[in-house]
This record gives structure tokens, C-alpha cells and sequence, in this order.
């Protein structure tokens, strides 16, 4: 006799925790997608882990190859092993879920492409109170689907075979996707988001919870065509030279000079700058005095530098004089650190994670001139550094970073303008 699964209402669920549970055919960007709510969510201080099906396929086969027949549903010994791999993960997915504290989101980061196959999964959710939110990503635009064929060629399964060998088979892997493919309706009764054709429009449903609403408005800025960042700290200060934290002082010489440079560099460097953004403090205002002449310069006041509290315009020897325990507490948890009437940098990222919304968004080519906590933050998040890392990145005066897509992160290239 078969038992019936047991479902429980929502209110039974911890609305802390979410499965975010892909759903589309192959290269339609679904990693790209799991791989940016990863990112995000963890830089913003959620656990968030995804689990790539195609991953732990990779792993349990080795060195063996997988070609487009071990795809085809018509083989029911490689559909079931396929569909055993996927119950497997979900199965590693669920046991990290419910033994993770806090606020957590688990990507299971496949194809999901039939309405038994997901039918399988949220049985299993509904069974550990799990609340779950499919992701469906619909595309028929050629040139991002041929877009995404060539990443897919940098894959494991590929990365050693002739290229036109490599492209014959995954086009007749697609094709067996294709056959059983099954969009979510309505009569599925799930959560779920879609997306087509790349943010041409998104259709949701049942998005009755705080984590769920959360997900939804994050897909929806991510800009599979953003554009290239520069990011730097401003000329050296006044108070640089002085050694003191905080403060809103003016430039020195070689700090005008540095904003002439910067200037240079970026007129020359054959980028077509589009908005330069700067936080309301002088230091950065001053530094990019030299682009008014040219672009469009926005003063943002969630760049300013973070709040240093009752420490304002002290320097890091005073504060240990002063208030050894305040050293002592900064020197023991940067990441979580608050200064007394101040800031954290957790406090940063809250300040300015609807910042990193708007560069999601754009496909503008932009230069941030910000203050060394700040670019710590928007560094972090772009380059995927662990969390507490972040308060301890090297972000020198007078170096500018150069962010540029590259797959699922950013590639970083620095220089140093002395």
C-alpha cells in the first residue's frame, strides 16, 4: 500500500528557509540565474547553496562521458538513473536545509522539465514543511540560446572535445529535452516565477512569503548584459595623511593629482563611461571634479563612507587608548563590528544592496569613486569573496579596479595610478 504524502499549510512551514527549484531546458541560462542568487543572498548575509544536478552527475560518472543518448527519456534504464541522481541531491539538498540556522536559500539548479519530475519534488518538500518556489526560465531568443550553447561548451562534459563534435551532441541533447519539455500551469498548483525571453516579462504566482518575494525582485534586475564597472577610493585626504578615520576632509595635492590621472586613464582607456557615481563626502566629490567636463556625475549619500560613531576623526592608535574595548571588539569581529552610534559593514551591505540592484539592472559602463569600506562591499559582492573576508580586502589609494562579466562572476584587473 502506498502512502499518501502529507501535506501541511503554510503557516506550518519555516518561512526562513526556501528551496528555489530550477525549471527549463537546457542552456537557458538556469546556473547563471542559481548562481547569481547564490551570490547575492550570501553577500547580504542569508546561507545560501545551490545544488547543480549536472554537478553530482559529472562527479558520480567521473571520467566517463555522457553523451545526448544517456538524455533521451525513450531509455528507461538512463531515465531512471537520471531521475535517482536528481531525488539523491535533493535528498543532500533537504538534509542541509533543515540542519541550516537562519535565514536560508537552497538553489536545485536542473531541468525539471516534467510535471512528474517536479510533482517528485515537491512531495518530498511538502513531506519536511519546506517551503519551495519554482523558477522557470523561457526563452526562444536564438542569439542568447547560442549564447549560452558556447558556455555550455566550457563545461566538464565538454571541455576536452572537438568543438563541432561538442555542438552536434548538445543540440541533440536539447532536442530529447525538447520532446518531454512541460511548462509549469496552473493546474500544478505550485509557486513558481517565470521568466521569458530575458526579462521581457515575468508571470508569478502563489508568491506568499517574504523569502519568496525577496528571490522575485532580485530576478528581476539581473541583466544578463550588464556592463563593465571601474571602482575606486578617492585621492588621498587630508585626513589620510593624518591617520584619522571618518571626517570630511578636502583633498591634498596628491589627491587632485590622483583625480587627474583617474580622469586620463579613463578618457583614454576606450570605455565609454556613462554615469559616474560618487558618495555626498568631498573627498569623493573633489576627486571627480575633472569629469564634470565630460560625463554625468551623481552624488549618492548610501556611497558616504561608514559611520565611525563617537571614533569620527580619531585614528585606529587613539581608539586603542581611548576605548581598548571598542579596539578590542572591531579587532575580534571586523564583519559585525558596529561602532558605538555608528556602522558595521554588515550595516553597508543592507545600506547599499539596493545599490548593487541598479548596476544589476544596467548594461551601462560605470566608475564608482566611493571610500574604502564601501568599495570593499561592492567588490565583495561582485567578486564572490566570503563574507567575512570582505572587511579585509586590499583596496589601496590610487588603484582602480576594472570589473568585467566574465560567466558567473566578474574578472577584476587592477592598476595602480602613482
Amino acid at each position: 500500500m502506498i502512502n499518501e504524502p502529507e501535506y501541511v499549510s503554510i503557516m506550518d512551514k519555516d518561512h526562513n528557509k526556501l528551496v528555489v527549484i530550477m525549471v527549463g531546458l537546457p542552456a537557458r541560462g538556469k546556473s547563471y540565474i542559481s548562481n547569481k542568487i547564490r551570490r547575492y543572498f550570501t553577500w547580504i548575509g542569508y546561507n545560501a547553496k545551490m545544488f547543480n544536478v549536472g554537478n553530482y552527475r559529472r562527479k558520480f560518472f567521473k571520467n566517463s562521458f555522457n553523451d545526448h543518448k544517456f538524455f533521451d527519456s525513450r531509455n528507461e534504464d538512463t531515465r531512471n538513473l537520471r531521475e535517482k541522481l536528481a531525488i539523491s541531491v535533493l535528498d543532500e539538498l533537504i538534509e542541509w536545509t533543515l540542519n541550516t540556522s537562519g535565514r536560508t536559500i537552497s538553489i536545485f539548479d536542473a531541468t525539471n522539465t516534467t510535471k512528474l519530475r517536479r510533482k517528485a519534488l515537491v512531495d518530498k518538500l511538502e513531506k519536511k514543511c519546506i517551503n519551495y518556489l519554482f523558477l522557470e526560465s523561457i526563452c526562444k531568443k536564438k542569439d542568447v540560446i547560442e549564447k549560452n550553447l558556447q558556455m555550455k561548451l566550457q563545461n566538464d562534459d565538454y571541455k576536452n572535445m572537438d568543438v563541432e563534435k561538442a555542438i552536434d551532441d548538445f543540440r541533440k541533447r536539447l532536442q530529447h529535452y525538447e520532446k518531454i519539455y512541460e511548462t509549469i500551469d496552473e493546474e500544478e498548483c505550485v509557486s513558481y516565477m517565470k521568466i521569458i525571453d530575458v526579462q521581457r516579462s515575468f508571470n508569478i504566482s502563489k508568491i506568499d512569503t517574504h523569502l519568496k518575494f525577496e528571490v522575485c525582485n532580485f530576478v528581476m534586475n539581473i541583466n544578463i548584459n550588464s556592463g563593465k564597472f571601474y571602482v575606486s577610493r578617492h585621492g588621498q585626504s587630508v585626513d589620510n595623511v593624518n591617520k584619522t578615520i571618518g571626517g570630511n576632509s578636502r583633498l591634498t595635492v596628491n589627491g587632485r593629482g590622483y583625480s587627474t590621472k583617474l580622469f586620463t586613464h579613463i578618457h583614454n582607456c576606450g570605455d565609454d563611461i556613462d554615469v559616474v557615481f560618487t558618495s555626498t563626502l568631498k573627498r569623493t566629490i573633489e576627486t571627480s571634479k575633472p569629469f564634470l567636463k565630460k560625463y554625468k556625475v551623481i552624488n549618492k549619500k548610501l556611497l558616504d563612507e561608514i559611520d565611525a560613531g563617537i571614533c569620527d576623526g580619531m585614528s585606529y592608535k587613539e581608539i586603542k587608548l581611548i576605548y581598548p574595548e571598542i579596539s578590542k571588539k572591531r579587532e575580534e569581529d571586523k564583519l559585525n563590528f558596529r561602532y558605538p552610534y555608528g556602522e558595521s559593514y554588515r550595516d553597508i551591505i543592507d545600506r547599499i544592496k539596493h545599490f548593487i540592484l541598479e548596476l544589476e539592472r544596467t548594461d551601462d559602463t560605470v566608475l564608482i569613486i566611493t571610500h574604502t569600506a564601501v568599495l570593499r562591499c561592492i567588490l565583495g559582492y561582485f567578486v564572490d569573496e566570503k563574507l567575512e573576508d570582505i572587511p579585509y580586502m586590499d583596496v589601496p589609494l590610487h588603484k582602480l579596479f576594472k570589473l568585467t562579466p566574465d560567466k558567473n562572476k566578474y574578472k577584476v584587473t587592477g592598476v595602480q595610478l602613482k
